[in-house]
């Protein structure tokens, strides 16, 4: 009984622990790249919504700053929807690039391809996301 208890309050830490992350917000029939630095000085912070840092991607994709700072670590997770007329709808990023930091200038950069993107975008953005 003690091992049911025990598993049942970690399960309930575990759970409690995830933080929301980043939500990026891509508009409909896009298709590009889109990397963002984050922890940008001087830099605009992002939107929040629901906890979530909101990334809208614009329409010709390229490059965001910002100072916005997200809970690297455990628990960040990423989300991506396609915004249309109707609403909201969850998508898979065609590839993407790994996080990374310039120590220099303290910023750390994800990037991401969505939509119908050349093997090329996709090697320039960084590593693909297995399927």
């Amino acid at each position: 009984m003690s091992r049911i208890v025990f598993l049942g309050l970690l399960c309930m830490q575990v759970a409690c622990s995830v933080r929301p992350g980043i939500r990026w917000i891509i508009p409909e029939s896009f298709n590009g790249c889109v990397s963002v630095y984050f922890q940008v000085t001087d830099a605009p912070a992002l939107p929040t919504e629901a906890g979530w840092l909101l990334v809208n991607v614009p329409s010709q994709g390229g490059v965001l700053r910002t100072s916005s700072q997200p809970e690297w670590g455990e628990g960040l997770i990423s989300e991506f929807w396609v915004q249309t007329n109707a609403g909201r709808a969850k998508v898979t990023p065609t590839c993407r690039s790994p996080t990374s930091s310039n120590v220099a200038e303290g910023t750390v950069d994800q990037g991401y391809c969505f939509g119908k993107v050349s093997e090329l975008d996709c090697k320039a953005v960084g590593r693909k996301i297995p399927h």
